[in-house]
């Protein structure tokens, strides 16, 4: 902000601040003569005087409400004022009982709110006074994966208090850099530090299909299954029983370990979050098609602990954790292979191999990597990732050129069991390439 705008916005304050105050002083003077001209009552101090105070409090208050919008500021006022009058018009006893009565009630209020902060009337009431007094602060709640209170849009600058509600965590930022990772607790933030982003940690129960699988034996079978997963913090935590864990960064309600969790996968853009659900995918069709279909037939839970095993390896170490995997129907489709013969087809269509393919080493790899930059320029890989994958090219495939790129999407695709889906989706988007085609075939 240039320094005429730093004096047009001070012209405006002052003026705001500076007519309250003068309306409000001068309609307070004449409700004074008033009282003493037209009534018999009589205060120890001319009525004119105390009008006038009185007026230029409520002023003030106005005038701080206007620029702030703090409501607070007009209650203040009020207590004020009524300790003025009962002063000029009983005493200083009176005054000092009218105020011992105002901190009582506001100790109370305390001891009321001392859950909301960690059981503690004292952080309570200090908190409630920092609140009241502080010419910006104010209260951020967070609930079910948002901001909740106040309704006015972001940022709001610190200090606030923010109350982070159980099943969810916060990510501070002060002048662009986070400066710590909260889970459900209380505290303050500091000045011009506010909630940048807001995430839920609870776990998340979700059912998948996955069609056409293809067996060792080559039988095409749909899997129906159900499990639950969400990012690896104890339930502690996430009920905000750690709430009171604070470390030297300022981070509280969170332990140390799932606060670096957390830190890598805010990092990581949340990317294996994003893509659990291909990740499962990659994983039930990569076990189908390393056992014969027969292997699976009797009993799923066989198949459930694989794939949990699967994915123990593949994301646990991550920071994703995923429990109770259930299959719930395994359907073969076409006719069941007799044992002792290998067919390669099911009703009728052969299942071509890259269906299985989950991983890629040495000539097949060099031959994948070529037909990719053959079959495409650097804006119709992106396009074939945008529309084929439905995922961010920029994200998954970085790097300097397009031989980079081209190696990097590849590796997001082994790693995230999506090697069957990059294939078909290059073939799709360039169906008459030679090199795709002849990898196709060596396989």
């Amino acid at each position: 902000m240039s320094y005429q705008s730093w004096r047009v916005a001070l012209f405006k304050i002052n003026l705001r601040i500076s007519a309250s105050v003068a309306v409000f002083a001068a309609v307070g003077g004449l409700l004074g003569y008033w009282a003493e001209s037209s009534t018999t009552y009589r205060l120890d101090t001319s009525a004119i005087v105390v009008g006038v105070v009185a007026g230029c409090i409520y002023g003030l208050a106005l005038g701080l409400y206007l620029v702030q919008r703090k409501r607070r500021w007009i209650g203040t006022a009020s207590l004020v004022v009524l300790v003025l009058f009962v002063f000029v018009s009983s005493g200083w006893f009176a005054a000092f009982v009218t105020v011992a009565s105002m901190v009582i009630t506001t100790v109370i209020l305390a001891g009321l709110l001392r859950d909301l902060y960690n059981g503690s009337e004292i952080e309570a009431l200090r908190h409630l006074l920092r609140v009241w007094t502080s010419a910006k602060s104010g209260f951020v709640v967070v609930s079910e994966g948002r901001i909740a209170i106040p309704s006015t849009p972001p940022p709001h600058f610190g200090p606030q208090l923010v109350i982070v509600r159980p099943g969810n965590a916060v990510i501070m930022v002060n002048y662009g850099m986070m400066t710590r990772i909260c889970g459900p607790s209380v505290f303050m933030s500091d000045s011009f530090e506010y909630v940048n982003d807001v995430f839920s940690i609870t776990r998340i129960h979700k059912s998948f299909e996955v069609a056409d699988a293809a067996s060792l034996d080559g039988v095409s079978v749909t899997i129906r299954m159900s499990c639950t997963y969400g990012i690896n913090i104890s339930e502690q935590s996430i009920s905000g029983q750690n709430g009171g864990l604070k470390h030297a960064d300022g981070a509280r309600g969170l332990t140390s370990d799932e606060i670096e969790t957390l830190r890598s996968l805010v990092v990581s853009g949340f990317s294996v979050l994003r893509n659990v659900g291909a990740i499962i995918e990659g994983a039930v069709r990569n076990e189908i098609s390393r056992h014969k279909f027969c292997a699976y037939q009797s009993d799923y839970s066989l198949l459930a602990a694989d794939i949990s095993e699967h994915l123990e390896r593949e994301i646990c170490s991550q920071g994703i954790i995923i429990e109770n995997v259930v299959i719930s129907e395994f359907m073969p489709h076409g006719t069941l292979p007799v044992e002792g013969i290998e067919p390669v087809a099911t009703a009728g269509v052969t299942v071509p191999k890259w269906q299985a393919l989950y991983e890629l080493h040495g000539q097949p790899y060099k031959m994948f990597h070529e037909a990719i930059l053959s079959a495409f320029t650097d804006e119709s890989l992106a396009r074939m990732v945008t529309i084929h994958l439905d995922e961010k090219y920029t994200i998954i495939a970085s790097g300097s050129d397009l031989e980079a790129r081209a190696f990097n999407l590849i590796e997001w695709a082994i790693r995230n069991g999506r090697l069957p889906d990059l294939v078909r989706s290059a073939l799709e988007a360039n169906p008459g390439n030679h090199k795709l085609r002849s990898f196709v075939d060596s396989l």
